[in-house]
């Protein structure tokens, strides 16, 4: 049960918890190294085809400020999780934090209109992911 906790713990923020375990993790490859008690496992997260930069032009290309608020001149985010399945398709899409239904449903459209990912991979097995995302509004001048 606590490497289960511990596995999906990492997976989202890449933390360290407990005594008799470590872990390791780079961001410019996406390689994890987690080992909890005697058992050891090599994981590569869950990412966007084309890497963190192509994930960003997506975005950029696809949102924008919803029309029917644009008198508002509201900013912030969206956060929205989803599950990245073992096939790489995303599923399961749930606001976490909103910003307001327009904000929402322009955050719901953009992310569910992206190509497959790559899905995280554990020992050597694809294996589904919970992903959280932030997308941010500005008002645009």
């Amino acid at each position: 049960m606590k490497a289960l906790m511990t596995a999906f713990l990492f997976s989202t923020v890449f933390i360290t918890h407990g005594q008799h375990q470590s872990s390791l993790a780079s961001t410019s490859n996406q390689l994890a190294f987690n080992t909890s008690d005697s058992q050891a496992s090599i994981s590569q997260q869950a990412s966007y085809p084309g890497g963190t930069n192509a994930f960003y032009h997506h975005l950029k290309n696809e949102l924008t400020y919803p029309e029917e608020v644009r008198r508002q001149c509201k900013e912030g985010s969206v956060v929205v999780s989803f599950l990245i399945s073992k096939e790489g398709s995303l599923q399961d899409f749930e606001i976490v934090q909103s910003l307001g239904e327009p904000f929402d449903n322009e955050a719901l459209r953009v992310l569910k209109k992206m190509p497959q990912w790559i899905p995280r991979v554990r020992n050597g097995v694809p294996v589904a992911q919970r992903w959280i995302q932030p997308i941010k509004f500005t008002f645009p001048d």
